[in-house]
């Protein structure tokens, strides 16, 4: 393993670790005043959540480093079989889905542009009363690895790709977006903006992709103009949504806080530009507040599922209660403060601690760290598909700890993680089996060692 290899693989927890720290930090001095009981416990707390997250990934190197690299051709024809049936996969599922979560066959993307805050609660509206198209999510949940697999694949092997395939799969992906654009909703695209450089990045020591200087002078121009325009959508989906960041303020549920107009970092902004910094800053940072708020409440196990909204109302359903839902912190804190359990941010903190209190919180965090700096590290030496997959779900996971515990809020992402976690085990255990059966299988003639 070279120090160039080392390196590689240290990039994303460089990355989340400056990231999260940049967060706190615009929550602790912000322009917010956010209530907080015990400001130094809180910064403590994130600073060990932040540990954790190292620890955990720290400890996922011994098996990257033996981890032999898959030679290029093995991993070409599988990426692209794979490829080819997660965009045949999601072309087929495209106007379903649309029906599912627009109520039309096609996403209506210009009223979602134009009319962002209209669409977007009359899409919560619309949803509130029922899905009558509720079967074609279940049937995503079948397919959730090919799916969350797309985009990742897609990238990495666009190159090896033919026309016809590119055109299926960029078709796709497109499509996906502006289902979400016609939502009202700019996480689609964002969530696309941000996972592109990490897989660009694993195209290239797979040999898959060679970029020039000029390509990547493109692609990273092109990246910082899209990036503007999703922070300038971002602004009016957030302005224009009811409760939006203005002057006088915003309601978090009982609380009626108001941004401090003199701070340093947006007292000179034109007005829009201080909206939006001040927009951001609220939508970063509340979930830290929801931290601040549960910190200290007292409440009961929700035992593994209270922690994912998903789980939480199937386990509910199953058994007849409403407890894995009610008794969750999120729940708790709804009740307490009233700040919506489904209409604001918690962090991923209180959704965890619901099952297994603040302090486990912390082994969990250290486990998703674990598998970040697996999955990491076995796409850059493989570009296996199960574990593009499961590092496309780990990426978001972590982007979206300020925000919530966001690949179990939902079954697609649920059932992703789960099935991808299942495959890769399974198929370990198998290959351990063979090589204890047949011990001329440990060196395969397809790899090489790094």
């Amino acid at each position: 393993m070279t120090r160039s290899s080392f390196t590689s693989w240290l990039w994303p927890i460089v990355f989340f670790e400056l990231y999260l720290a940049g967060v706190a930090l615009l929550f602790f001095y912000g322009p917010w005043p956010w209530i907080i009981r015990d400001r130094y416990a809180l910064m403590g707390y994130l600073i060990a959540a932040s540990a954790a997250i190292a620890v955990g990934y720290g400890f996922s190197w011994p098996q990257v480093r033996s981890t032999a690299v898959t030679a290029q051709v093995q991993r070409t024809a599988r990426g692209l079989c794979w490829l080819k049936w997660a965009a045949i996969v999601s072309l087929v599922l495209a106007i379903p889905t649309s029906l599912a979560r627009t109520g039309q066959l096609l996403p209506d993307v210009w009223s979602g542009l134009t009319d962002t805050g209209r669409v977007y609660l009359d899409s919560l509206n619309r949803l509130s009363n029922g899905n009558p198209y509720v079967v074609f999510e279940y049937l995503r949940f079948l397919a959730s690895p090919l799916l969350v697999a797309l985009l990742p694949l897609t990238i990495v092997f666009w190159r090896r790709a033919g026309w016809a395939l590119r055109c299926a799969s960029a078709g796709a992906i497109l499509f996906y977006l502006a289902i979400f654009l016609a939502r009202g909703q700019n996480k689609g695209v964002a969530d696309t903006l941000a996972l592109v450089p990490f897989f660009a990045f694993v195209a290239r020591p797979a040999h898959v992709s060679r970029l020039s200087i000029r390509d990547a002078l493109s692609i990273s121009a092109g990246f910082v103009v899209a990036m503007l325009a999703v922070l300038v959508f971002f602004g009016r989906t957030q302005v224009m949504r009811v409760g939006g960041a203005t002057a006088q303020g915003y309601h978090f549920g009982y609380l009626h806080l108001s941004p401090d107009s003199e701070h340093w970092l947006s007292a000179h902004l034109p007005e829009v530009a201080r909206l939006t910094f001040e927009s951001l800053a609220r939508y970063l940072g509340q979930g830290y507040q929801a931290v601040a708020l549960t910190f200290y409440m007292p409440h009961e196990s929700t035992w593994g599922a209270g922690g994912s909204m998903f789980l939480a109302r199937n386990a509910d359903k199953l058994m007849h209660t409403d407890f894995f839902t009610s008794a969750s912190l999120p729940a708790l804190l709804e009740q307490n403060w009233g700040w919506p359990m489904y209409g604001l941010w918690h962090s991923i903190y209180p959704w965890v601690a619901s099952d297994v209190g603040y302090i486990g919180a912390l082994g969990v965090i250290a486990g998703f760290g674990y598998l970040l700096g697996l999955s990491w590290g076995k796409s850059l030496r493989t570009s296996d598909p199960l574990w593009l997959g499961l590092l496309a779900l780990m990426l978001i996971l972590f982007f979206y700890i300020p925000a919530n515990n966001q690949v179990f809020q939902s079954g697609e992402t649920t059932a992703a993680f789960l099935l991808l976690l299942a495959a890769i085990s399974l198929r370990g255990a198998w290959q351990m089996a063979q090589r204890s059966q047949h011990p001329a299988l440990r060196e395969g003639t397809s790899q090489h060692p790094a």
